[in-house]
């Protein structure tokens, strides 16, 4: 899967306009697009039904689309297992590839070993 580019970029920050302004004078990248409590239809964190109140940036550095995303609440996620409510602490958080074939690519991650687990261990333990 090496071959296959990096698309975006994804980062729990803490001050969401700080975190633009740092990115845009260290790499030049954005403009960026701010979508504040962003409305979602559904969103489970390990199956359960859970309110994810987050607020997104999203801009181009060149070919990659940087996301600096804060989550308001403390309800568990994604972001609360790599980077735990209160921690203050920031980071990568993912990266993400396209694919032409998704179910030949979660075949293909799988027999490189890295498969997709419907539910991973946590990270912070």
């Amino acid at each position: 899967m090496t071959a296959l580019p990096v698309r975006q970029l994804a980062y729990k920050v803490n001050d969401l306009e700080a975190a633009i302004k740092a990115h845009h004078r260290r790499f030049g990248s954005g403009p960026f697009f701010v979508a504040r409590h962003i409305a979602l239809a559904s969103s489970q964190h390990r199956g359960i039904e859970r309110p994810f109140d987050h607020s997104s940036a999203y801009g181009q550095w060149g070919a990659v689309m940087v996301e600096l995303v804060v989550q308001h609440n403390d309800e568990p996620s994604a972001l609360h297992e790599m980077f735990a409510w209160g921690s203050e602490m920031e980071g990568l958080h993912h990266a993400a590839l396209l694919v032409d074939d998704l179910p030949r690519a979660i075949a293909r991650f799988g027999s490189e070993g890295a498969p997709l687990e419907r539910f991973p261990q946590r990270l912070n333990r």
